[in-house]
């Protein structure tokens, strides 16, 4: 809560009565996103994300060539990422596609506005988030969020139910659009470049690939179309988590290697930690109002939690079902693994500021993935695997590890043999 106080002080664009509230309300909308990221909720709007993602795809018969992968898997799912939030209909980024390259304009610069910037650079980033707020004050001055049409009805419920909290506590339509950029921010920032860092690790990999395609399988469904020879795949894109452990697998081993971010938390009263034991132990007072930050990267890739190459992708580190196998056989030395392994890994955050969005996150780049494997081929253009890009050198604001800029990212896309003439399709709610 500190941050977002401060946070909100920062916000130029909000007025003066929507500051005051803007605290009182916090855990109020934060609650809310929480609650409409599971179950039937959360499957809508990962289903209006995948149905914006199916048509980029190649037809049969249609080799797609692709310059940077980045790129465009990067603008394909902001589109279809602010979809889901503000329906595919009258998404303000669906209709002005300018405004996919002014939100990552805007990315490239402080977004958190917590750093000092040079003059230019601030003008920039400002210069992009007016873009932006212009289109979603003209989006919620139609109240879109509050139609009860059914061409409206693929509009998020957390986006609904928080925007009608902000109008009730007096929240004009300028302070409802600075606000929901947060949100938007909130919703692309880590999703999209996790979603590419899976997508990356597994087609460069093709023992890999040949294990998760077979796993895959689980969450499809197939349906003759007549006589045609066309089958439609239906995506269970509400039981991927459930029925393909190695895709979670995969996931979860990505987000280990590509998390870069920091914990930024503040110390509410004076506290004492204390490390080692005897004459080893050390105590450390913090003091009141002192920032902490927690880096993800050491954590996530140390050796003495994560054993042998901590820096090499290993699809076995974070399987479920091997942690449940040590605790069921009683391996005291697994147990203890498993437990550091737990409080290591944090690609979402931890305690009460843990991501609310971290299960559509999940979601998204699962559903993505599934659908990669399955039915397409991804290669280079000679046709070998990918070849995994380096880093970019890390922002101060940035959560997951963008790829460099000189890396190769030119691909080929084309239907896999006996997927040239599949229909892909989502289950119904």
């Amino acid at each position: 809560m500190p941050f977002v106080v401060d946070f909100v002080k920062r916000m130029d664009e909000l007025s003066p009565a929507a500051r005051g509230i803007y605290g009182e309300i916090h855990p109020q909308v934060m609650q809310s996103i929480s609650t409409h990221m599971t179950g039937k909720q959360l499957k809508r709007m990962n289903s209006v994300q995948l149905k914006e993602f199916l048509p980029y795809l190649p037809e049969n018969g249609v080799v797609l060539e692709i310059e940077n992968l980045w790129f465009w898997l990067r603008d394909i799912l902001t589109v279809g990422t602010t979809s889901m939030l503000f329906g595919a209909r009258d998404n303000p980024w669906k209709k002005h596609p300018s405004l996919v390259n002014a939100y990552w304009n805007y990315e490239a610069g402080d977004p958190s506005r917590r750093f000092n910037l040079t003059a230019v650079g601030n003008r920039r980033t400002n210069m992009h988030h007016a873009t932006m707020h212009d289109a979603l004050v003209e989006y919620f001055a139609t109240c879109y969020d509050s139609s009860i049409a059914s061409k409206d009805s693929d509009v998020a419920e957390m986006i609904r139910d928080a925007v009608a909290l902000q109008r009730r506590s007096g929240f004009n339509v300028g302070d409802v659009a600075a606000s929901q950029l947060a949100i938007i921010h909130g919703s692309i920032v880590s999703t999209v470049p996790t979603a590419f860092w899976t997508l990356a690790y597994t087609f460069s990999q093709p023992e890999l690939l040949a294990k998760l395609r077979e796993n895959a399988l689980a969450a499809v469904t197939f349906k003759d179309i007549g006589d045609t020879g066309v089958r439609q795949a239906i995506v269970l894109n509400d039981q991927i988590d459930v029925l393909c452990p190695l895709l979670v697998a995969t996931l979860h081993e990505t987000q280990r290697l590509v998390s870069i971010g920091l914990l930024h938390r503040r110390v509410l009263e004076d506290t004492q930690v204390s490390e080692g034991i005897g004459e080893a132990k050390r105590t450390y007072l913090l003091k009141k109002g002192t920032a902490i930050f927690l880096a993800s990267g050491p954590s996530h890739r140390s050796d003495q939690i994560w054993g042998e190459a901590p820096d090499e992708f290993r699809l076995d580190r974070l399987q479920d079902n091997a942690v449940v196998q040590a605790y069921e056989n009683g391996q005291e030395k697994a147990k203890s693994a498993a437990r550091s392994r737990n409080k290591a890994y944090f690609p979402f955050g931890g305690g009460k500021e843990l991501c609310p969005g971290r299960n559509f996150a999940a979601s998204e780049a699962l559903s993505t993935l599934l659908v990669m494997v399955l039915g397409f081929d991804m290669s280079s253009p000679d046709g070998t695997p990918l070849k995994l890009p380096s880093f970019s050198p890390p922002k101060m604001t940035a959560s997951v590890a963008r790829p460099h800029k000189d890396a190769d990212l030119r691909v080929n896309i084309k239907r896999r043999v006996g997927w040239e003439n599949i229909i892909w399709g989502v289950s119904p709610d």
